[in-house]
């Protein structure tokens, strides 16, 4: 028998290997700060597109892709490189970008802000968005690792998708008519980080996930009249922890886009009417719609805009929107004086998706701060 037990063992010599190195990945990440994997019974470290692996075998450096590509920009009518951390972005003006500088807004000044230079901890701050990335969801394009880190992919009864928006440690913003069919035995799982809903846990580690332990619905929601105070809160299970991949987004703090302003939406919904759900994380600029304009648009409709209480965004022409799942996703806006992002407005409601002649509608934020801050 003893014989046969060591036999046993030694043959199994190379199980227990890998079984411990798995352990080893999955405990600390094997000390990689990107990715952890086995290869030949050795950690190996990798890291997210964007970014390359550092002289020590476990850090990950940005790749300046304005240096290392021979025509990152090829349209002539946007020909400058901006390298972001993780991405870069093609501009129409010759402003270089500074380490760590945002610049997303494009509009007609350059947002010069080095990031860290705060006098405190960038993760101490809201609205950094310090892997930048740069349209989802309807007529957009993929986001990238870190480029909106306070976006929560929110999950109600294992099944029912919708967004939310970190806005404190311990608080996630949302739409309260995702909550519609809502029990007391529902319940409600929030990933924070997430790129690709598809991964797993090894191929996105710092990926934090919590429950919901309280939902707060806005009292003068009404589930048969639902775009009308159509906004929520949820407590989460444990304080959210902010790093590289996942921090807070700023309220406004009394401010309010301008018609014409473009901001950005993100969320994991449809890429097209009643379609395919997203595959990764989508993002898309659309413009501040005046509200009077937007409001005609939807007069005759079963829900008239509120012209207090919301916001619309997109293109009369449709093409680009907010969609099915990214309900409570959020619409935010830079401030190019700080280049800290604020969330302006909450996905709510359309007709159809990017429908011509009819914007997308959203919660405005900045007319439920009071609330949000009671709460």
């Amino acid at each position: 028998a003893a014989y046969i037990n060591l036999f046993y063992l030694k043959g199994s010599t190379k199980l227990f290997q890998r079984c411990y190195l798995s352990v080893r990945c999955g405990s600390n990440n094997g000390e990689c700060e990107h990715l952890c994997h086995i290869n030949n019974d050795v950690i190996q470290c990798s890291c997210h597109p964007g970014y390359e692996l550092a002289s020590n075998g476990k850090n990950c450096t940005d790749v300046d892709e304005c240096a290392t590509m021979d025509f990152p920009c090829p349209n002539p009518s946007i020909p400058y490189c901006v390298n972001l951390r993780g991405n870069f972005q093609c501009s129409n003006q010759s402003c270089r970008a500074i380490s760590g500088q945002n610049n997303r807004y494009q509009s007609g000044t350059c947002c010069q802000q080095e990031i860290g230079n705060c006098g405190e901890s960038i993760w101490s701050t809201c609205g950094r968005d310090v892997t930048a990335a740069d349209e989802r969801i309807v007529g957009g394009k993929s986001g990238f690792l870190g480029g909106w880190p306070w976006m929560v992919y929110i999950l109600i009864d294992g099944s029912t998708l919708c967004g939310g928006t970190l806005i404190d440690e311990n608080w996630v913003l949302t739409a309260a008519h995702c909550f519609r069919t809502a029990t007391a035995s529902t319940t409600v799982k929030m990933y924070f980080g997430r790129l690709n809903p598809y991964a797993t846990q090894a191929q996105e580690p710092h990926v934090q996930i919590r429950d919901a332990t309280q939902l707060i619905l806005h009292e003068q929601w009404d589930k048969n009249r639902f775009p009308y105070n159509d906004i929520a809160l949820l407590r989460v299970s444990s304080p959210v922890v902010s790093g590289p991949f996942i921090s807070k987004v700023c309220l406004p703090n009394g401010e309010v886009p301008p018609p014409g302003a473009r901001c950005w939406v993100t969320g994991y919904g449809t890429t097209a009417y009643r379609g395919p759900a997203a595959k990764i994380l989508r993002e898309v600029q659309l413009p501040i719609v005046d509200i009077n304009t937007c409001a005609r648009s939807y007069n005759s409709t079963q829900y008239p805009i509120d012209t207090q209480k919301m916001l619309c965004a997109g293109y009369r022409g449709g093409g680009r929107d907010a969609c099915q799942g990214d309900s409570g996703g959020p619409l935010v806006c830079q401030r190019c004086d700080s280049c800290s992002w604020y969330i302006a407005g909450v996905v709510s409601y359309g007709k159809g998706c990017a429908s011509p002649n009819y914007y997308g509608v959203y919660t405005k934020v900045e007319m439920y701060e009071e609330w949000i801050n009671t709460k």
